[in-house]
């Protein structure tokens, strides 16, 4: 019964996209953009349209595959009021959410493993620095057509990339070898235990300065490049691959995230209802995914994805008068299980987990039933998320602050007596839980002379604290 249910279900949900897809249409950039013009529809319309959309990409993000950031960004961006800004800190959100919900179990499990993990994030979250700093220091045009151009490139690479279950690997390089990335897995469905090991790990590293900039300069998360680089490039076992590149989002976009968020470029009444949609839909994916058709799902993704890269371009072209859509080496291998720092890390990385989301939901309640007054009135706050985060930072200063300069940076701890800036309290502890994680599995690291991994970590550690630190905030 309960499956007669689940695939009549399934059979409507590409009647259901297609729809909600032509709704967004005639209300799409209700507001010309960089100006603070009031929506016709009350305040809530959008919000409720985000949270029913991501629920539906919650669901289409587990049946295909995908990160949800992937999905989110350009189809929020395309379709929905907002300013890109906002979609792309929101997007960063949404993908660490994911990938902190997923880490602990993935570590545990001993599937993503921390010493591969850690030199590739050192590099990424580096990068996804400089990314999330040039994306917001370039015009929006600019960034629309790169996200569109950025989008289509993964259509190409989900059509053409291969994959390989247990690439072979004659013998480590020297790097991976110093650095000990190697271990032991056990797969069910051959019934024993996988020794892998990697090699080419240099131009796998390098191959992480390209996607960590485009992780911080879209918003998009990295899955979809991260896989291909671990699994084909550098010979990690695809389970490896995919749950190493799960957890490593919560370290690269742990860093991007920092930089949006100390500029200014979240806006709560955005990321709880993603949040909230994604993670209700990925539940309901998973339960579906027992009777979907992959072939079908896997068409239907490539197919949003296409049309959303287009959509971004097309809004990219604009500013050149130019509209296409109308709008309305050998080494020991006896690591079999989690280590310790792996199941350090994760207990440090499930508290903080909970214990962010747990004060996520309790600030949104606040804030939505008018506990503490917000700074920002709900039924004028469409009238700013449509606008650049300059913009809107300088409007919100001129109208309910007076500042001397607009709030950047950890300004809004100055603001937690509002109902809306309250919510940057769980945002900041899901932010940083990385940071402490980092920390915590330092001193053992020196205490068993894993002196090259300790440096590692502590360096990741110190490129973190840089990026929460606000120093780097700026903007266009």
């Amino acid at each position: 019964m309960m499956d007669c249910f689940i695939r009549q279900q399934f059979h409507g949900l590409r009647y259901r996209f297609l729809l909600i897809m032509l709704f967004f249409q005639p209300f799409t950039l209700v507001a010309a953009e960089g100006q603070a013009q009031e929506s016709p529809s009350p305040w809530w319309i959008w919000p409720l349209i985000l949270l029913l959309v991501t629920f539906l990409m919650g669901i289409v993000a587990v049946l295909g595959g995908v990160g949800g950031g992937v999905l989110f960004v350009p189809i929020i961006s395309g379709f929905f009021p907002f300013h890109l800004d906002f979609v792309r800190g929101t997007g960063l959100l949404v993908a660490l959410s994911g990938a902190l919900a997923a880490g602990p179990g993935l570590l545990k499990s001993n599937l993503a493993s921390l010493r591969l993990a850690m030199p590739v994030a050192l590099i990424a979250s580096t990068m996804a620095i400089v990314g999330a700093m040039v994306g917001l220091a370039l015009p929006t045009h600019i960034i629309q057509l790169s996200l569109g151009g950025t989008i289509l490139a993964i259509v190409v690479i989900m059509l053409s990339a291969s994959k390989s279950e247990l690439p072979h690997v004659e013998q480590a390089d020297s790097l991976s070898t110093a650095l000990r990335i190697t271990g032991i897995y056990h797969e069910p469905s051959m019934n024993r235990d996988i020794p892998w090991k990697i090699h080419r790990t240099w131009p796998g590293l390098f191959s992480f300065i390209i996607i960590g900039f485009m992780a911080g300069m879209f918003g998009l998360g990295a899955g979809w490049a991260n896989v291909p680089v671990l699994n084909l490039l550098m010979g990690a076992p695809l389970k490896i691959s995919v749950a190493t590149s799960k957890f490593l989002l919560s370290i690269t976009d742990t860093s991007a995230a920092w930089i949006y968020l100390n500029k200014g470029a979240v806006i709560p009444m955005m990321v709880l209802p993603s949040l909230i949609g994604i993670m209700l839909g990925s539940f309901v994916g998973v339960r579906i995914l027992k009777v979907a058709k992959p072939t079908f799902i896997r068409w239907m993704v490539i197919g949003i994805l296409f049309f959303a890269g287009l959509k971004a371009i097309s809004k990219g072209l604009e500013s050149y008068g130019v509209t296409f859509f109308k709008e309305g080496g050998k080494m020991k291998n006896n690591q079999q299980g989690a280590s310790e720092e792996m199941i350090l890390y994760a207990r440090v990385l499930e508290r903080g987990m909970y214990a962010g989301l747990i004060l996520m939901f309790v600030t949104f309640f606040i804030y939505l039933f008018g506990i503490i007054d917000p700074l920002i009135p709900l039924e004028h706050i469409d009238s700013f998320w449509n606008q650049p985060v300059q913009d809107y930072l300088i409007q919100i200063n001129n109208e309910f602050l007076g500042w001397d300069e607009p709030p950047l940076g950890w300004s809004w701890i100055k603001l937690l007596g509002f109902g809306d800036f309250l919510n940057f309290l769980p945002v900041a502890l899901l932010s940083g839980i990385t940071i402490l994680c980092y920390l915590a599995i330092v001193p053992g690291m020196f205490q068993r002379k894993d002196h090259w991994m300790a440096g590692i970590a502590f360096a990741e550690a110190l490129i973190l604290l840089l990026a929460a630190s606000g120093l780097l905030a700026v903007g266009h």
